[in-house]
């Protein structure tokens, strides 16, 4: 055998190594997507289970202005809206105001709202103070009057382990169930159409 065929006998060699590698990097990479995909999906479908024994059924929990705040006294009103925020969360801020007025366009037999910010406690088992007086200070300043309370435990481990981020917002019937859950700020006049919708909905059931 020549050089020259020894050097071309080399190079397919090389070449047929080089695509065998590749194929198996993606074979390998598939199976990878595969794997995440179906342990994502396993989360979700955890997150579902969770969602259907969610603990608004039957919280009671005091509310930032020294009050307390529970389920029964929501059975009155068709459709709740709890709104989970946090105070280093610009997003979260800047659409109080437009929840605010959302929550003063209805009557409280139709629709009420309630704020849940996340960061006042660790874990829902101590109160972190000065987080909790930064959450006071951002309701003063954006003119918030609809009630906010503060996690306990359970609740906090709800929230935790279904939302993907703040603000989060749960609309629930009178019977505390979840009946669409929101990701992210929304105008006045979103909120107001999913409202509308869900109160319409109420109506013809």
């Amino acid at each position: 055998m020549s050089e020259n065929q020894k050097k071309e006998k080399a190079k397919k060699f090389h070449a047929s190594s080089l695509h065998i590698l590749v194929a198996a990097f993606l074979f390998a990479m598939a199976g990878l997507v595969l794997s995440f995909v179906d342990v994502w999906a396993k989360l979700e479908a955890k997150k579902e289970e969770t969602a259907q024994t969610n603990v608004f059924e039957t919280f009671e929990l005091k509310t930032m202005d020294g009050g307390t705040l529970s389920a029964k006294d929501l059975k009155s009103t068709k459709i709740i809206a709890v709104n989970i925020w946090g105070t280093d969360c610009p997003p979260c801020i800047k659409e109080l105001p437009a929840l605010e007025k959302l929550n003063n366009t209805y009557d409280d037999s139709e629709f009420r709202l309630i704020g849940i910010p996340v960061d006042v406690t660790r874990h829902g088992t101590e109160i972190i103070d000065d987080r909790l007086e930064e959450a006071k200070r951002i309701l003063s300043a954006s003119e918030v009057t609809f009630p906010n309370i503060i996690a306990d435990e359970s609740m906090d481990t709800f929230i935790h382990s279904v939302i993907a981020g703040t603000p989060t917002t749960f609309f629930l019937d009178s019977n505390g169930k979840i009946i669409k859950t929101v990701t992210g700020g929304r105008s006045y006049e979103t909120w107001k159409d999913i409202t509308e919708e869900l109160l319409k909905e109420r109506t013809q059931q």
